[in-house]
């Protein structure tokens, strides 16, 4: 994985811009100015990391949307 996440935290206001690196050996996550290649409301990327639902469906709900849907 490599991609910029812009999050949104319409209730604690802590929203940013994320890179996040990830491999077989490990991740790292870091401040980003970098274009988004996400955007993720901070609820829907809680549901992704615990497995309730893929991107892909929170893309087509609409709390979540990407720059390349491929």
């Amino acid at each position: 994985v490599d991609a910029v996440l812009e999050l949104h935290d319409g209730v604690w206001g802590r929203g940013g811009r994320f890179h996040l690196v990830g491999g077989p050996d490990g991740a790292d996550c870091t401040a980003s100015v970098r274009e988004p290649d996400a955007h993720v409301e901070v609820g829907a990327l809680g549901a992704v990391y615990f497995g309730g639902h893929r991107l892909r469906t929170l893309v087509a709900a609409g709390p979540a949307s990407v720059a390349d849907p491929r």
